[in-house]
């Protein structure tokens, strides 16, 4: 008769926690995976964002430097008077309207053009990207905050875009762009 040998194998204990550690190593997984899907989120945000700022920096560019900024009624995309805001939104990331288009954010798009007379012009006390109103303006669309000021052979072209993502939290892009006479 063959003696049989009862130390092979696991018990049932060691299987246990074995399983244990494999649990709480599967736990981390999720988290860094959960983590990773919410940066993905943001960053498809910034990138639309970031094509939405590009595209009316381009439509700003071709505007012929006389013209910039000297509009004397409303603030419209060919002109667009000097310090005053150009609100444009809901945008989808195309830079449409909504209803034009689908994504999963609506963007709000900012212009403002500062020039040598403009300079004054400062920022809000209350920045509000994720609903910009009337006079309030924050920082980064200010004339005030160009730095070296300006000189009376150039116009700076400020673009904010913000959206606000699933959680209500707001984000926002920036951009500038000098234009020289």
């Amino acid at each position: 008769m063959k003696q049989v040998d009862e130390s092979k194998g696991f018990t049932l204990l060691e299987l246990m926690v074995g399983l244990v550690i494999f649990m709480i190593g599967i736990t981390g997984l999720m988290g860094m995976i959960i983590m990773q899907a919410q940066g993905n989120r943001i960053s498809k945000g910034l990138d639309e964002a970031s094509t939405v700022v590009q595209a009316q920096v381009e439509t700003m560019a071709a505007v012929t430097y006389s013209d910039l900024g000297t509009d004397a009624s409303a603030p419209s995309t060919n002109g667009l008077s000097n310090a005053s805001i150009l609100a444009q939104g809901p945008l989808n990331r195309l830079g449409q309207s909504i209803g034009t288009g689908t994504g999963p954010y609506s963007y709000y798009r900012y212009s403002v053009i500062c020039d040598s007379t403009t300079s004054s012009v400062a920022p809000s006390s209350t920045p509000d990207y994720c609903g910009l109103l009337g006079s309030a303006r924050p920082p980064e669309l200010a004339c005030s905050t160009i730095s070296p000021a300006l000189t009376n052979r150039e116009k700076m072209i400020r673009v904010l875009v913000a959206w606000t993502d699933r959680n209500g939290k707001c984000h926002y892009k920036t951009s500038d762009s000098l234009q020289f006479n």
